[in-house]
């Protein structure tokens, strides 16, 4: 008995192709049975039969490879979008921020601000600004926050006067809500302190994206997004280069430009959970640059 050995993936153990019989054995390599009489009397060759094995196998490894590629594209494509649509949201959120009661510009800028990116319809969310006196004598601190009330030009004015001995530091807290959110989009807030010698006077404003995803929670819904966006842009990268290596050429290619793509919609979500709303809108530019090169290459490139 002549074994021939080639090499490949199939369904099931047992191949029967134009009455010949292949068996799969253990390591997954497919042994053509070749008996010399038959081969005497029908004329064909042991090479025949190995081209008809090879044929099977490219049509099955051709219909699983397909399969793969789908589901990577489709990995990629729900957590490019859902990545790319926490990003605007955000960024989008802080950049009206920054034009709400900016009437008045002070001195430096309130680090110590801290507001939730994303809240839900029913809950109550809190917006906290942290205070310290690090000087030798008692200061009192007059904080005025102005959160939207519906509308732009409405605003509620919670003041608030702090006194701190040397040393002593306090979290404020104000809480906000869906009702607080203008245009039915954003809660805006921008919390002053005057100046208090040797602070000066200093001011920051956030904005937080309303978003309807029952029955999650504002938290819940941020970490929902990274998950669902970083999982699926990695594991579509990752099938992709398992599935279609070794890369090389237009799959090369392809495969870094979805790679950069990935890494700005990061940087992109980063902007926006960190508030850097002018960061954010120039690598939105970098972004839109990059899928008008990527598209056009791939019309054009043979």
């Amino acid at each position: 008995m002549e074994f021939n050995h080639v090499t490949g993936h199939v369904n099931g153990n047992i191949i029967i192709n134009d009455g010949w019989l292949f068996v799969k054995s253990e390591n997954q390599q497919i042994k053509s049975l070749c008996k010399a009489p038959q081969l005497i009397r029908s004329g064909k060759g042991c090479a025949k039969i190995e081209a008809e094995v090879n044929a099977v196998l490219s049509r099955v490894a051709g219909t699983s490879n397909k399969r793969v590629h789908v589901v990577s594209v489709v990995l990629y494509a729900v957590g490019f979008l859902i990545g790319l649509e926490l990003a605007l949201g955000t960024i989008w959120a802080n950049l009206e921020a920054s034009l709400f009661d900016a009437a008045i510009r002070q001195e430096a800028r309130l680090t110590s601000l801290r507001c939730p990116p994303l809240i839900s319809p029913t809950e109550t969310a809190l917006v906290r600004a942290n205070f310290h006196n690090g000087s030798e004598k008692a200061l009192n601190f007059l904080v005025r926050a102005n959160i939207s009330n519906g509308r732009v030009t409405l605003m509620r004015h919670i003041p608030t006067t702090l006194r701190l001995e040397p040393g002593q530091q306090e979290l404020l807290a104000w809480p906000v809500t869906a009702a607080d959110a203008a245009f039915g989009r954003f809660v805006l807030v921008r919390v002053t302190v005057l100046s208090s010698p040797p602070y000066p006077a200093r001011d920051a404003a956030c904005g937080v994206l309303l978003l309807n995803v029952p029955p999650l929670s504002g938290r819940q819904m941020v970490a929902l997004a990274l998950l669902v966006s970083l999982g699926g842009m990695g594991g579509g990268l990752a099938l992709r280069v398992w599935n279609e290596r070794p890369l090389t050429g237009r799959r090369r290619s392809h495969t870094l430009a979805a790679l950069w793509l990935a890494v700005l919609v990061v940087a992109l979500i980063l902007a926006g959970l960190l508030r850097l709303w002018a960061v954010g809108v120039i690598l939105l530019a970098f972004l839109v640059l990059l899928l008008a090169v990527f598209l056009e290459r791939a019309v054009h490139q043979p």
